[in-house]
């Protein structure tokens, strides 16, 4: 029964891994391939600020460029720009 439920862990945190390195690397692709986003200034810190300011409450600009997060930590932001 131990055995069976840690390899369903591990194949959880295996799957989990692999779908936020997907994400990434589309990510990734997404800002190199010159993509925009509906909405707000593409390619530009202006841009990256938007963004970061409508998906994180806690974000602070640049110099700090963070936001904070549920596990108290602060965290860079990732925007697609």
């Amino acid at each position: 029964m131990k055995k069976m439920i840690a390899l369903g862990l591990a194949g959880a945190l295996a799957a989990a891994s692999v779908g936020a390195s997907t994400l990434a690397a589309e990510a990734g692709n997404a800002s190199r391939a010159g993509a925009t986003v509906p909405g707000y200034p593409s390619n530009t810190v202006e841009g990256h600020v938007a963004w970061c300011r409508a998906h994180y409450r806690s974000y602070r600009p640049p110099p700090v460029d963070a936001f904070l997060g549920a596990d108290g930590l602060w965290h860079r932001c990732i925007s697609p720009h």
